[in-house]
């Protein structure tokens, strides 16, 4: 994983700016590189992965609207989170409160795990 670093305030004392090493992304790898490289792995076709991928994209938001964790195995876990505006009183709080909703995704122990193997270059 390629880095640089990059001056920005520090978090402890926002009038203090530090350099840190921040990450250096290339390119983007779309579903298409995606399906073909695992099609490479198994006996799945490009094809079934992107189908299957498609189909996960349309029935994910349902199941966390709902309320749901949908946990995919050793890939981790989705979930959905938002923002809500605070109130005094607990009466006060309605759904008009809430906005800025996000899928948060937590990784797996074993997939976290293959993230200690990573080796970092300075660009």
């Amino acid at each position: 994983m390629l880095y640089k670093t990059t001056l920005r305030a520090n978090p402890m004392n926002r009038s203090q700016k530090k350099f840190y090493a921040a990450p250096t992304y290339t390119e983007d790898i779309n579903l298409n590189k995606v399906a073909q490289d695992i099609s490479n792995t198994c006996t799945l076709t490009p094809a079934d992965i992107s189908a299957v991928l498609d189909s996960f994209l349309e029935v994910l938001p349902g199941y966390l609207e709902d309320g749901h964790s949908v946990k995919m195995g050793d890939f981790g876990r989705f979930r959905l989170s938002f923002r809500s505006v605070g109130h005094e009183n607990e009466e006060e709080v309605s759904a008009n409160d809430i906005g800025a909703a996000r899928i948060l995704f937590v990784p797996s122990t074993r997939l976290k795990g293959k993230l200690n193997s990573i080796r970092y270059s300075k660009r």
